[in-house]
């Protein structure tokens, strides 16, 4: 029995191009990149959602609420609160990004 893809009629017809995505091709875009989406979200463009569930006792639901699509938003798994004594992560560059004051669309300029 003949098996395989069967998009290809589709493809023609339809002429669509199917092209592969390498995030690393445009790595010298990355902070322009990162300032726009920090400007979304300041102005309110951009919002996420997150499904959080508590503990760790319930991330196989969580896991499977995804899987079947159930959830509302990014599905996450809190399994306890940042200690920010012990957290040494710089937390305040994305504060700073989406902050009322930071010049979003100057440097936006800049770098296009």
């Amino acid at each position: 029995m003949d098996t395989g893809r069967r998009d290809s009629n589709i493809m023609l017809t339809k002429r669509v191009k199917r092209q592969g995505f390498v995030i690393l091709d445009y790595q010298q875009r990355f902070k322009g990149a990162f300032i726009q989406l920090a400007l979304w979200i300041k102005q309110g463009k951009l919002k996420s959602k997150e499904d959080i569930k508590q503990g760790i006792d319930n991330a196989p639901d969580a896991f499977f609420r995804m899987l079947e699509g159930k959830n509302n938003g990014k599905q996450l798994v809190k399994l306890a609160d940042i200690d920010h004594k012990l957290n040494t992560t710089p937390n305040w560059v994305g504060r700073l990004l989406i902050s009322k004051w930071f010049p979003s669309n100057y440097l936006i300029n800049k770098l296009s």
